[in-house]
């Protein structure tokens, strides 16, 4: 928890100013519609809801932005949970700390942290998936938290739909003893 922490800490230092994209503000225009706000929104059913569910606080207190930021920059910096979590199972504490630190050092961190859109819940959500396979592949067990992960992939980004294309290969892998 304590990567965890640090990492939130120095993503609030550390990223500047918000970048409003497009398709952040659209999202953005979603949530306000469901509250009942009157915006143009394109094509509601276009993007995955969960970015926009989850922005509800800052849209519901009038401060959408700041919400935003707020959330991508907790997700951006959270990815060291699960980043730490695999490579602790694989390698070992010392080697999951260097993963934090060199995800630290990433120059996309600080670009893409600032922008909004759901880039940092896609982001986390893929590292989590990645980390609950490692850990079941490793480990042994269920295989409820990748497949929960693989579900909730594709309500945060489009791409997500992936996530269960590889959850279901992983699995016939396991399946199979090849892991």
């Amino acid at each position: 928890w304590w990567w965890t922490t640090a990492s939130i800490v120095m993503m609030l230092l550390l990223v500047g100013p918000s970048v409003r994209s497009p398709d952040g503000m659209e999202m953005l225009r979603i949530t306000a519609s469901w509250f009942g706000a009157d915006v143009q929104v394109g094509d509601p059913h276009f993007w995955p809801p969960l970015w926009s569910l989850l922005n509800a606080p800052g849209v519901l207190l009038g401060e959408p932005v700041v919400g935003a930021r707020w959330l991508n920059i907790f997700l951006w910096g959270a990815i060291a949970w699960p980043l730490h979590s695999a490579v602790s199972t694989i390698g070992g504490r010392v080697p999951a700390r260097w993963a934090v630190v060199i995800y630290w050092c990433l120059p996309m961190l600080t670009l893409f942290a600032s922008v909004l859109d759901a880039r940092a819940l896609g982001a986390f959500i893929t590292t989590a998936f990645v980390a609950s396979l490692v850990k079941t592949a490793s480990k042994g067990g269920g295989l409820g938290w990748p497949t929960f992960w693989a579900a909730l992939a594709p309500f945060a980004r489009p791409e997500g739909i992936l996530h269960c294309a590889v959850a279901v290969f992983v699995f016939w892998l396991m399946g199979q003893g090849r892991t």
